[in-house]
């Protein structure tokens, strides 16, 4: 850490000890007497400050050391360090020699003076030069030489593009006003807070001390040395904290003024979201330019607009009478025989409040998708290719053991010990409307079935009886077990679930919105085929198949169980041009070898052989066991080898999408940059070389679709919405964003040359995917991301899946940290480029350290305190009389001043922690609006989110922590469930004791010593904080006082 992230630590100690250094002059004054304030020379106080120079030489020399013991001698892109050594150990006497001479030889003559005036200015050189330069780049860039033993660096550790234009501008701006906030908030808050309590401490004599058996009273008389030490660390440590908040502040300012840039904002003119959206539909999502029968526009967007209407009602979010008022309808025109098409008034009519629920549910998924479906088509959007013309891509779906369908004993049975309600009731009390649309569906279905099969009868006993047969409906969705009523509740509840078959179904759309683009924007394919709708529809799937496959690696597919074997010949029949890729394993040949493994591909084409399997279309041998890692990125890269087309979506298998956002992936894809292509070939002789950055990643936004499912659901649907989407805009801007998967499109030639998709070495590459993010960035490739397009996406639901997850990223980036990507980026990149990568990725983590930090040191300055006012006797202190003046009653402790920097302290820590919470405010606010931003946020309060945000910042930063001292990183499954069990109390506290209980246990007893020393109303905070990281894990498990259970816990911990 100190080698790759050297200037991090550069820019906050050396500015630190100037502000600091400059406001402790009683420690550099001989003598010092409060009562004369007697000020130290003007060369002591120069020199003082100026030896904040020395400090970043040693810093520099020790991350030169850590480089020489870190980075083996061997590599042969390994920096000789002796010449870089010797030079900063000469800057570090340069620096240091006026200093000997101030404090050593004479600190008041007017030598020392203009030696000490120098020595600070040679300091502030030192600070900005090794401030702004990498580490790999002092005293001359290895990188600049044409020595051919760094050729491969510079090629593969070196090429990112550079920043050019407003993105340039935006990266040095966002950055000169973040220091420009943080060191002017820092030394007024922070640095002049600290002044009286330096002088006090300094000066502070303890008359009366008993001492102790074993080292006498030598620790009492050095107790306020002591307890300024400490506060001078704590300092230190809030001083980090502070550039991190600023940089949220300004990073969500930016991302609001780009989001109204953008047109993505709900403030954005708002009343022309839905009048406009025909126009909309017909100029961003058609490409019409090329059609050889023009239709009126109006004729080819009822056809869109239908589809989609349709296609909601079909996945019962809307109600039939809903339907109608929003479909476009045919009418008998004013011109005899004729008819014309008589569009929606919702078009015009949902600008006006008082016609809200009239076309769908208020705040339902239906209102969300339609209105972010109207918000993004008036946002800046590439014009689309025809479909003959559009590239062909592939979705890439990696599958372990995740639910592919629910079982209906999982659905309507209590299948879990500890939980109280059916996963169907459940489901039903979250999506009441869409319930009651699907039972009016499943009765039409059965009523019609039942007329088909003769059953007429209809006397008035049976209308007095409708409403009771009905209940079997409204309980569990059927009335008949016939397999083909329970399936769709099956598949009601596991498209409301995190699933296999809703990520499929949903990323199917891709097919459907291909085939419907192709036959409205070809009306005269429709023409040729006249009334034979089969060939038609051939035709359109032909062209699909063309242009999009869709893959999922299912690694363990020759080895399912006989319910999920029959769950994934489901899906197949279901979709029959998806792909399974999986490992076939044969015996060895011969005894004693290992068994010979196979990559095979089916899909719902595939003839069943004798044995049930499906046979495949192809099987490549393999050398070997292709899981080394964790097992996702291995599953990733073996079936890398059937993606066709010029680029991939990498998926994960609990995530949705829908027909509206997939009719934009023509546009999504003219991202790339790549549809005007030169037709000079690079490789002909005497043409110059271009300096292209090609795109190799975009990114996309995502709708957390966990976010109504209980409180928890909801917070950590917060976090990922915000990282996913404010920060994610800002982030592509400045050139500090990554690859994080899910669900980012691929230029799929440049990655799959440039190491693969993903990393999969065990243990180092935990969180797999942000390295294909570093190998892209580092080898010259853009990373976008792209506001108007969004999938769904679920999330971890209960306390344990959730910290779980924390664990397993908290640990990923320990190992991170160790990685040579961080090596190459942190002692490489330019500054602005260096810290938009460190505090979007690194900063985090080390933040939750400094935060979990800087209450312990807290802790540790409050037992002081305590103790100092304990022994000592407080003076009366009155802040309007002059220093000088004697204080009373004589021989008392002026402990008020360093009263209110605690006071601070507690400020400063208590804003840290909160500053969590504006980015999702903020975000709500821009997009959804003012009511909805009050009421989530009110929910998260009343709800105690805030005490979760504590736990959660310990658990990141015990992750880390371990990590970083003794290793072992490894994937933690996280489970993707509904949070309905209740977990045992023994289970819990074992779970969580290292981490957190015991901290707060210890940190709660030393509280309570200074709550009883040095009271005062702003530690209630702190009994609130700590509290939570030992009561956290009970407050949020589910049915935790139950009365039963309370007593059968108390005897399991017995």
């Amino acid at each position: 850490m100190l080698t790759n992230f050297n200037r991090i630590w550069v820019i906050h100690v050396v500015v630190y000890w100037f502000y600091t250094a400059f406001n402790s002059p009683t420690l550099y004054t001989d003598h010092y007497d409060q009562q004369i304030n007697q000020q130290p020379p003007a060369a002591a106080s120069w020199s003082a400050v100026g030896l904040g120079g020395t400090l970043a030489c040693i810093i520099q020399i020790g991350a030169t050391l850590c480089e020489w013991l870190y980075v083996p001698r061997r590599w042969a892109g390994a920096q000789h360090l002796t010449r870089r050594l010797l030079i900063l150990i000469a800057m570090f006497c340069v620096n240091i020699a006026p200093a000997v001479y101030v404090f050593g030889v004479n600190k008041d003559d007017k030598i020392a003076l203009i030696l000490g005036v120098i020595q600070f200015f040679i300091a502030l050189a030192t600070f900005f030069f090794f401030a702004i330069v990498p580490l790999g780049a002092l005293f001359g860039n290895y990188l600049n030489g044409k020595r051919r033993q760094y050729v491969a660096s510079q090629t593969f550790t070196a090429s990112w593009a550079n920043l050019s234009g407003n993105d340039m501008w935006m990266s040095y701006g966002i950055w000169v006003l973040v220091f420009a906030a943080k060191l002017s908030e820092s030394y007024f808050f922070l640095t002049l807070s600290l002044r009286d309590p330096i002088r006090i401490l300094s000066t502070m004599n303890i008359r009366h001390c008993l001492g102790d058996a074993i080292i006498g009273d030598t620790l009492c008389y050095k107790q306020p040395v002591v307890l300024l030490v400490i506060m001078y660390f704590t300092d230190l440590v809030l001083f980090f904290l502070d550039t991190y908040l600023w940089y949220v502040i300004w990073n969500t300012i930016f991302s609001v003024a780009r989001s109204f840039y953008l047109g993505v904002s709900i403030w954005t003119p708002w009343r022309n979201i839905f009048s406009r959206l025909p126009k909309r539909v017909y100029s961003k999502i058609l490409a019409t330019t090329d059609m050889e029968i023009k239709y009126k526009p109006k004729v080819l967007i009822s056809q869109i607009w239908n589809a989609i209407v349709i296609s909601m009602y079909r996945e019962h979010l809307l109600a039939i009478d809903h339907v109608q008022k929003l479909l476009y309808h045919q009418v008998p025109s004013e011109q005899e025989g004729k008819r014309t098409l008589r569009a929606p008034t919702f078009f015009v009519s949902q600008e006006d409040h008082s016609f809200k629920t009239e076309f769908f549910p208020a705040h339902s998924e239906a209102e969300r998708r339609i209105s972010f479906f109207a918000q993004s088509l008036s946002t800046p959007i590439p014009e689309p290719l025809p479909v003959d013309n559009m590239p062909t891509f592939s979705v890439m779906i990696p599958h372990y053991s995740e639910k592919i369908l629910l079982s209906l004993r999982e659905i309507i049975r209590e299948d879990e010990p500890y939980s109280r309600v059916t996963m169907l009731e459940y489901l039903k009390q979250l999506h009441p409307h869409e319930w009651d649309c699907f039972v009016k569906d499943t009765k039409i279905l059965a009523d019609e079935t039942s007329q088909f099969n003769g059953d007429f009868e209809k006397n008035e006993k049976d209308v007095q009886k409708a409403k009771v047969d009905d209940l079997p409906f409204y309980c569990i969705g059927f009335k008949s077990a016939a397999p083909e009523y329970t399936l769709r509740t099956r598949i009601w509840a596991s498209l409301r679930s995190q699933t296999l078959y809703r990520t499929i179904s949903g990323f199917m759309n891709y097919s459907r919105a291909i085939k419907l683009l192709y036959r409205v924007e070809n009306p005269e394919v429709v023409q040729m085929f006249g009334g034979n709708s089969d060939k038609l529809e051939r035709e359109l799937e032909r062209m699909a198949r063309r242009k999009f496959k869709i893959l999922v690696s299912m690694q363990r597919y020759a080895k399912f169980s006989k319910e999920e074997r029959e769950n994934a010949e489901f899906l197949l029949r279901a979709y029959p041009d998806l792909q399974i890729a999986y490992l076939d394993e044969e015996p060895p040949v011969n005894e004693g070898e290992d068994p010979r493994l196979y990559s095979a591909l089916i899909d719902g084409h595939s003839e069943i052989m004798e044995n049930g399997m499906r046979r495949p279309k192809f099987r490549i041998m393999l050398s070997g066991n292709p899981i080394l890692g964790d097992g996702k990125s291995d599953n990733q890269n073996h079936s890398l080898i059937f993606y066709r087309g010029e680029y991939i979506q990498l998926i994960d298998a609990n995530q949705d999408n829908y027909l509206e956002e997939c009719l934009k992936i023509r546009s999504v894809l003219a991202e790339f940059e790549e549809m005007t292509t030169d037709n000079v070939s690079p490789y002909t002789p005497g043409v110059a070389p271009t300096k292209f950055n090609p795109v190799a990643i975009l990114g996309a936004r995502e709708y957390i679709f966990s976010e109504n499912i209980g409180i928890l659901g909801d917070v950590a649907a917060g976090k990922e919405q915000t990282f996913g989407t404010l920060f994610a805009r800002t982030l592509a801007q400045i050139g500090g964003k990554l690859h994080y998967g899910h669900p980012d499109f691929l230029n799929g030639i440049y990655m799959t040359t440039r190491g693969g998709v993903s990393k999969a070495q065990k243990g180092l590459h935990l969180n797999e995917d942000i390295y294909a993010g570093m190998t892209a960035m580092m080898r010259g490739g853009r990373i976008k991301h792209c506001e108007y397009y969004q999938c769904g996406k679920g999330r971890d639901l209960g306390f344990g899946s959730i910290l779980n997850f924390t664990t397993k990223i908290g640990t990923g980036m320990g190992e991170q940290m160790l990685s040579r990507e961080y090596y190459y980026l942190g002692t490489q990149l330019p500054l602005d480029r260096f810290l938009s990568f460190y505090y979007a990725h690194p900063g985090f983590h080390i933040n939750n350290l400094f935060i979990m930090l800087s209450v312990q040191c807290f802790m540790w300055c409050l037992l002081n305190v305590g103790a100092l006012r304990h022994e000592t006797i407080t003076c009366h202190y009155n802040h309007n009389v002059p220093i000088t003046d004697p204080l009373y009653p004589t021989g008392c402790a002026n402990i008020v001043p360093i009263m209110d920097w605690v006071q601070r302290c507690i400020v400063s820590i208590f804003i840290v922690f909160f500053i969590s919470f504006v980015p999702l405010t903020v975000q709500e606010l821009t997009e959804r609006g003012f009511w909805r931003a009050a009421t989530r946020l009110a929910k998260h309060f009343s709800s105690l989110s805030p005490l979760f945000e504590v736990f959660v910042c310990q658990i990141y930063a015990y992750s880390v922590q371990q990590d970083l001292s003794f290793g072992g990183a490894r994937y933690i499954g996280t489970g993707r469930g509904f949070a309905t069990a209740r977990m045992p109390f023994g289970i819990l506290f074992s779970r969580f004791a290292s981490p957190s209980i015991y901290l707060g246990a210890r940190m709660l007893m030393m509280l309570l010593f200074g709550t009883l020393t040095v009271w005062g109303y702003w530690l209630l905070w702190f009994w609130v904080s700590i509290t939570a990281l030992c009561i956290c894990p009970f407050l949020f498990n589910p049915h935790q006082f139950a009365w039963n259970d309370f007593f059968i816990d108390y005897r399991e911990f017995l």
